[in-house]
């Protein structure tokens, strides 16, 4: 090695020393609070291990790891990662040159095949090792597969481990790369052993891969707790402050505040508002506020209200004192949320993001703690809320592609919004990402809660009625449609006709407003149709029944075996297939389900759900379930297996929100 090759090895070896004897000053000066209390001795006794930890996280490793069985360390093969492998070096560590893979890619991209192999090496000679389970470039806080793989060829349990310190420095990466500074709180929170075993089928592998994933996010809480700082995962530096596009926004809507009552005068007569509660915008109600702890819980329309009912349940359930205020926004979530509240809870109206509505809501409730589901991002409350130290989360977040590139374009207003929040949990990686780049804090995806919804009680009386009406007829079920899909639909029921002269397709509209369109365009066709709420029955010469009522979407699930979930064939965005497999149907699905792709993608690859384009594939598909009854039984099967997978969101953000509140209580004490 000469010349300039020479001189940048010797540049990077002297830099990893300095890092190295930097590191240990750190550990040295460092106050840590371990859980368990004796981390060293408690790892020492599981043998060799495959040490888990988040990129970013593992400066202050090599320090820790002192006993029987060494510590060997993978580290990328790019030339940047030199003086890292020089500071494991000079700590009296092993380095092992390559990389993971990451969810979706081959184990042999990158080195990951011949890495994949020295790793096995090291741990049948005895040692330990370490890696990142998120794989360089990301998604951050995402599980590869190469580290469930070598669990399972080698038989080692992985050790899930987060180490941090209170006083840190984060650079601005996909990894928020922590670099720990001396004279802090330090703290190394260890979970419990993973073990593999060697004959996982591919759905185990999976299950493990998540198991690991919610092990390390929930130690990272853990950790941050334990130094000190806010969950979860505080960037450790000032909130930033709030730029001219905020104050111009309160400008705007503090002068259009007396327009408010007009508005929605308007909107009352063309009936988007209840009667009778207008008032519960404007932040006035006849309610009190209730004794004891309060909790304030915000989801705009029926998908967010419904999939907050399990929480809703948990939290109550939690502690005796907790009350909890439900607002929405819509009078149909109004509607489908309030009859199934449990005791303890009761719904208002939200009231409007203007100053004077937000400030007479939150001086009447004075909530403990305020929570968003999915995508509420209303500057006045937020920044009312902050200013009133109530901690805030944003829970089962999700934002859309549109959204994302609106809000890149005013980064300013943005990350000092998503700063006043207390906790941020998404419901897809892919919602981490756009969250986590737009703001200083990181997120944390714990999956959709949508996904532990039970489904509503179905009338068995209705279902029977129904049931008797159809007979023998085959029949599907298009659930949720959206403007532009009923075209497909109805184009996919003539061209079955041909095949099935008595074919019965169920058409759901998500808003049952359309119905008269949907009705002028049905018989457009020359197909007879009858609307549920008219009352009348299903005939023998009825070709589409279009089900324009309110909140019975389990019983149409209930009643069909084969759904195709709507949202999905036009830009919306999808909607959720769960409820479907809970009721025991088969799904299908178009292309566009971005609101729910984590999900869809799951189902997909493991065959609990169809992909389908026009309507000629959508056809086909639905002929071949409607001649195979085998196929469908596989299909539903494949789909609950797959969606079991999917929950737990809901007890993570539960445990996230306890947290919140107990910190909450403490301080007003």
């Amino acid at each position: 090695m000469t010349g300039s090759h020479g001189l940048l090895h010797r540049l990077r070896t002297g830099l990893g020393t300095l890092t190295a004897i930097y590191v240990d000053v750190v550990y040295r000066t460092a106050r840590f609070s371990n859980d368990p209390e004796n981390p060293k001795e408690y790892s020492a006794k599981l043998g060799p291990l495959i040490v888990a930890s988040w990129h970013g996280q593992n400066m202050i490793l090599p320090p820790f790891w002192h006993h029987e069985h060494p510590l060997e360390i993978l580290v990328s093969r790019h030339p940047d990662a030199e003086f890292g492998a020089a500071a494991y070096k000079s700590s009296g560590l092993g380095v092992i040159r390559g990389s993971g893979s990451a969810p979706g890619k081959p184990v042999a991209e990158k080195g990951g095949a011949e890495a994949l192999r020295l790793m096995m090496r090291a741990l049948k000679r005895g040692s330990s090792v370490a890696l990142v389970a998120d794989v360089p470039v990301g998604p951050s806080r995402r599980t590869g597969r190469g580290i469930i793989l070598l669990a399972q060829l080698s038989g080692n349990p992985i050790l899930p481990l987060a180490v941090t310190t209170r006083f840190r420095l984060l650079a601005n990466n996909w990894s928020r790369f922590a670099i720990s500074l001396p004279f802090s709180r330090g703290a190394i929170a260890v979970g419990e052993p993973i073990f593999v075993a060697r004959d996982a089928d591919e759905i185990t592998l999976e299950s493990k891969r998540l198991q690991l994933e919610d092990s390390l996010n929930a130690l990272t809480v853990k950790a941050d707790t334990l130094v000190g700082r806010k969950p979860h995962y505080d960037a450790g530096g000032p909130v930033p402050k709030l730029n001219s596009s905020y104050y111009l926004y309160w400008a705007v809507t503090h002068l259009l505040s007396p327009l408010a009552p007009a508005l929605l005068a308007r909107r009352l007569a063309r009936g988007k508002e209840q009667q009778g509660r207008t008032d519960e915008k404007l932040g006035r109600t006849s309610l009190p506020r209730p004794v004891g702890t309060l909790v304030w819980l915000h989801a705009t329309s029926i998908g967010e209200a419904t999939s907050c009912l399990g929480l809703i349940a948990s939290l109550l359930k939690s502690r005796d004192d907790i009350n909890i205020v439900v607002t929405t926004t819509t009078i149909t979530a109004a509607e489908v949320l309030a009859p199934r509240l449990p005791k303890r809870s009761f719904h208002q109206y939200a009231p409007l993001d203007i100053p004077g509505a937000v400030h007479r809501f939150l001086q009447h409730w004075q909530p403990d703690l305020a929570v968003f589901a999915e995508s509420e991002i209303w500057p006045n409350t937020i920044t009312q809320l902050h200013k009133r130290q109530i901690p805030l989360a944003l829970i089962n977040g999700r934002i859309s592609k549109r959204s994302y590139s609106r809000w890149r374009k005013a980064p300013g207003l943005i990350r000092a919004l998503l700063a006043r929040f207390d906790h941020i949990s998404t419901q897809s990686h892919k919602d981490e990402q756009r969250l986590a780049s737009l703001g200083p804090y990181n997120t944390i995806c714990y999956g959709n809660m949508k996904a532990d919804v039970s489904p509503a009680p179905v009338s068995h009386k209705l279902l029977l009625e129904l049931k008797q009406q159809i007979g023998s007829r085959r029949m599907w079920l298009a659930a949720s449609t959206h403007k532009g899909e009923e075209e497909t639909i109805l184009e996919c029921h003539k061209i079955l006709k041909a095949d099935f002269p008595d074919l019965l397709t169920i058409i759901v509209p998500r808003h049952r407003e359309r119905a008269d369109d949907i009705s002028a365009l049905i018989e457009g066709l020359n197909l007879t149709v009858t609307t549920r709420s008219s009352g009348n029955s299903i005939g023998k010469d009825t070709d589409i029944y279009l089900a324009d009522t309110l909140g019975e979407m389990p019983l149409f699930y209930e009643l069909s075996a084969i759904s195709l979930i709507g949202g999905s064939l036009v830009k919306v965005g999808g909607h959720n297939p769960i409820e479907a497999i809970d009721g025991s149907s088969a799904v299908l699905h178009g292309p566009f389900v971005d609101n729910f792709n984590d999900m869809y993608k799951l189902l997909d690859r493991h065959g609990g759900a169809i992909k389908i384009g026009d309507s000629t594939e959508l056809a086909k598909q639905v002929e071949l379930l409607l001649n195979s009854q085998e196929t469908v039984e596989s299909l539903t099967a494949k789909g609950k297996a797959q969606a079991a997978n999917l929950k737990g969101a809901t007890e993570k953000t539960v445990n996230a929100l306890l947290t919140l509140l107990d910190a909450s209580t403490r301080r007003s004490e």
